[in-house]
């Protein structure tokens, strides 16, 4: 099978490094089946796509599970289809809608499954339980019907989950299941008092794990009996990939990543959790990037990645050109070796049915290609790690009266945080770290003595964890309290202003404040060793605590402690961007610092190695790239950037790419005119070194 990326010929003996675009379709049975991929493979090679994901009984043509004849017309047309498809040389995936099932949308349970049970109780009506053999025995026999039709990929969709199944939020709590459980601890417990314990204050109770240990093996099971199916069955020649949702959603269930990938078969391919269906604000770019990036370690080092951008329910009324631009190139951006584009109607439209789709791929493609050629995803990130294990959703400990939600434990708004304030950010990289929220509860004292060594950066709710688990005397604080923000109090915290340390250490006018006051919480800190930045006051301008302190503890490590439990909740602004740069930097102390971006709002960067001499990481060149994730046009400023020769690119939603003026200052570089809302500034080593393809197609 051919990789998805590939070499396209240009001209005489010009090359670039093909994007890997491949466009999700609906098939239909019938006598037009044939005619129809027909007109789609022309319409793939004009629109230089390399190839289709076929969806199977997908949206409203999903009847529900699919019952025997069903199946045998589904089969028919997706043998005449693919034969039509490969015709034009094109890779054809599958795509099947149901593993366990979807939302229920008033589909009945047609074949007999057990369904999944919320832990309230709520049933569902067509959504399969893990534990149910004849789910099971159903599924295995059905994708290895399919897989014998030799398709490239078979997708494993992202409903092979325990959440997000209305209407039940959450199952997992069928009888079925929670047999398997309770054979494991030996013990007969209802569902209400499985619940109970799970929630529980304080400590987590034992069978918090024991359950998600029986979800994870379920899940696990079923997904080695798939790939195996599908393997068999294919004869070897199909691939399997996943298709995954909110890494921390999944947490919950007990997922490891690892192991998953290895149960669904070598060379397994992931489409990780991206973008939106619909239109977003701008600003949504942080979160995407972060998204794409927190993403890399869960899976195997080498996995293919393969990106979906979705429009639904399709056309621009749902979803601009200029977004889907967007989400394509920040998908290039992060290094993905192809992307799936579901941009036409589940009904099994034709081509023609949206030419304005044509105007969207041939816009994208150049700006696509240049990125391909730039932008391999082996490549060293560089940047702010925001501490995550998904462990976490087991080992945390929980507050009173908690509920089903804080299990979640998401880094994503963290990450985003920091790429709207222009701070970098790598889930792979080993420079400073952010610990927020419970995180600090799934880790190890020796994992915990390793970051607080380091460069930190630690939020209120993790600083009381901390605190309990006795670190508290190296974070230059002391714990006096921590305060919700429904808690009733004649002196509530509500603003934060700072000090004169503060206004030496970011160079802030001297009467700067900001507001705490919608922070769902926050944590009484007074300074035990550090120098305190800001105060946080009261609404008529009592102390009320310290709010951020920095320090130097014994151990050697520089750590900046934040009172704020929720950062990605604190007003964003100039001074926010400057408080958090600030304590990047004073963390970094003597190391080399990275570049960080000013000028307009939500302007977020991202860094990569290029070229590194002496075999080592330290010595590198630097691809600089700055999404602009404002609604408006922007300037760009950035600092600390390495004084070595560079060019600067601009990719504008729609359009070429151009270089694009830089001039040098004291700090770093200022780009010479504002660069639009949504697009991308890049900025390179002069004479990089050309990407060379392989004689398989893939990159160098």
């Amino acid at each position: 099978m051919q990789h998805s990326c590939h070499v396209a010929m240009l001209g005489a003996g010009e090359t670039s490094i093909d994007p890997g675009i491949q466009l999700r379709l609906q098939v239909r049975p019938g006598a037009t089946t044939a005619g129809r991929a027909r007109r789609w493979g022309d319409y793939c090679r004009q629109r230089r796509a390399r190839g289709v994901v076929l969806f199977i009984a997908a949206e409203e043509r999903y009847p529900g599970h699919p019952q025997p004849t069903e199946r045998a017309d589904w089969l028919q047309a997706l043998a005449v289809a693919t034969e039509e498809l490969r015709s034009f040389d094109l890779q054809v995936g599958f795509n099947p809608w149901s593993s366990v099932g979807p939302w229920d949308l008033g589909r009945a349970n047609r074949l007999g499954f057990e369904p999944m049970v919320s832990a309230s109780g709520r049933r569902a009506e067509q959504q399969a339980s893990f534990a149910c053999p004849v789910w099971l025995q159903w599924i295995t026999d059905w994708y290895g019907d399919l897989a014998a039709l030799r398709p490239d990929v078979f997708w494993l969709e992202d409903d092979f989950r325990l959440h997000n199944h209305a209407p039940v939020d959450f199952g997992g709590f069928e009888e079925i299941m929670l047999d398997r459980f309770r054979d494991a601890i030996g013990e007969r417990p209802s569902r209400e008092q499985i619940v109970a314990a799970i929630l529980s204050p304080g400590a987590p109770h034992p069978w918090r794990a024991a359950l998600q240990l029986t979800w994870r093996e379920a899940q696990l099971d079923a997904a080695a009996a798939i790939g195996h199916a599908v393997a068999t069955r294919s004869g070897g020649n199909t691939r399997m990939g996943l298709m995954s949702s909110v890494p921390a959603q999944h947490a919950v269930e007990g997922r490891d990543w690892h192991r998953l990938f290895d149960a669904l078969g070598p060379g397994t391919l992931h489409r990780p959790h991206f973008a939106g269906y619909s239109e977003s604000t701008p600003s949504r770019v942080s979160t995407e990037l972060a998204l794409l990036d927190q993403q890399r370690p869960l899976r195997p080092p080498g996995t293919p990645v393969t990106p979906e951008i979705d429009n639904w329910p399709h056309t621009r009324w749902s979803k601009s050109h200029t977004e889907t631009w967007s989400q394509l190139a920040l998908a290039k951006l992060s290094g993905a070796d192809g992307l799936l584009l579901c941009l036409f109607s589940f009904y099994g439209d034709e081509p023609d049915d949206t030419p304005d789709i044509d105007t969207l791929l041939d816009a994208t493609h150049p700006a696509l290609t240049w990125l391909a050629e730039r932008c391999d995803g082996r490549r060293r990130r560089r940047g702010v790690r925001v501490i995550w294990d998904p462990a976490v959703s087991t080992r945390q400990w929980l507050r009173k009266e908690a509920t089903w939600p804080d299990l979640v434990v998401d880094p994503t708004p963290v990450a985003a945080y920091l790429l709207r304030n222009g701070v970098p950010v790598s889930a792979d990289d080993d420079g400073p770290g952010f610990l927020f929220g419970a995180v600090s509860d799934a880790l190890t004292d020796d994992e915990l003595l390793g970051l607080l060594s380091g460069p930190l950066l630690v939020d209120g709710d993790a600083a009381v964890r901390l605190t309990r688990r006795g670190f508290g005397d190296l974070l230059g604080v002391r714990i006096l309290d921590s305060v919700p923000r429904l808690s009733a109090s004649d002196s509530p915290y509500a603003l934060e202003r700072l000090t004169a340390d503060g206004q030496a250490a970011t160079g802030l006018p001297g009467d700067t404040v900001t507001s705490v006051n919608h922070q769902p919480g926050l944590t009484r800190l007074a300074v035990d060793g550090g120098a305190c930045w800001t105060d946080i006051r009261t609404p008529i301008d009592e102390l009320w605590g310290a709010g951020r302190i920095a320090s130097v503890n014994r151990l050697g490590g520089r750590i900046v402690v934040t009172a704020a439990h929720a950062v990605a909740e604190l007003p964003a602004s100039d001074t926010e961007r400057t408080l958090l740069q600030s304590a990047v930097r004073f963390a970094l102390g003597d190391n080399d610092p990275w570049p960080t971006v000013t000028g307009g709002p939500h302007l977020a960067p991202v860094i990569m190695d290029t070229e590194c001499r002496s075999g080592g990481d330290d010595d590198c060149d630097l691809l600089i790239a700055v999404v602009n994730g404002s609604g408006d046009p922007e300037t760009v400023s950035l600092s600390d950037v390495p004084e070595r020769p560079v060019d600067g690119w601009l990719l504008a939603p729609m359009a070429r790419p151009r270089k694009i003026g830089l001039d040098r200052t004291p700090d770093g570089l200022q780009v010479t005119e504002p660069i639009p809302s949504r697009s991308i500034l890049v900025i390179e080593p002069v004479d990089r070194p050309a990407k060379e393809a392989r004689a398989d197609g893939q990159p160098t």
